[in-house]
């Protein structure tokens, strides 16, 4: 069981594995990165990622749209991390893929940046935030990008990026413009031809003279 993540979903090669009872290591890769997923008679039992492990890891590539897997059947996890019931894990994982299109509407680019929003003397109502929605929002200060508070946080891009996109869509925080580039100067080639022209002529001109 291998191929590249361009061709079938990670949703679909988890159902697979889970669904055919595999057992083994999926290793995911993409670039540098590589999500290791451990099965056992299709249970997922350990995963680990770039910035830990347990169930943040089987999140963590969802946002991956290049990359390969392989499925090694003679790997053993070490310890188990996630008891959580694969089906249920399998449904966060498409949860989350589905609602990603929606996410990068507002969350284009990893380099985003959001800032805290200003709520106005009219909204003075209570706001709930989850815990995770508290830390996030810790570490927004206006020049901090998403990616990089992913990794402070060390949660997975696409769970930081779900959490900012909901505190954004809850008026708590707002995107933070990309400075605009310096217009560049213009040159005027037919004034600076002209000019040209009118320096050679005074210099025979001169030249005349003497």
């Amino acid at each position: 069981m291998r191929g590249t993540l361009s061709q079938i979903r990670i949703t679909d090669i988890l159902l697979l594995a889970t669904e055919g009872k595999k057992s083994g290591l999926l290793r995911l890769s993409s670039g540098k990165e590589v999500v290791d997923i451990f099965l056992a008679k299709g249970d997922i039992v350990h995963a680990t990622c770039p910035i830990g492990e347990g169930e943040k890891s089987v999140l963590y590539p969802v946002t991956w749209s290049e990359g390969t897997f392989v499925l090694l059947p003679n790997s053993s996890p070490l310890a188990r991390t996630i008891t959580k019931k694969s089906g249920d894990l399998l449904a966060e994982v498409k949860a989350m893929s589905q609602e990603w299109e929606r996410i990068l509407q507002i969350i284009p680019t990893e380099k985003s940046i959001f800032r805290m929003a200003d709520l106005g003397e009219d909204r003075n109502g209570p706001i709930t935030i989850p815990h995770v929605g508290w830390r996030v929002l810790s570490k927004i200060n206006g020049s901090r990008d998403v990616k990089n508070i992913s990794e402070i946080l060390r949660l997975p891009y696409a769970y930081t990026a779900k959490v900012i996109y909901n505190l954004y869509r809850s008026g708590l925080v707002e995107v933070v413009p990309a400075p605009k580039k310096p217009a560049e100067e213009s040159c005027d080639l037919n004034a600076l031809h002209v000019n040209s022209a009118e320096e050679v002529k005074r210099v025979e001109n001169r030249r005349v003279s003497a």
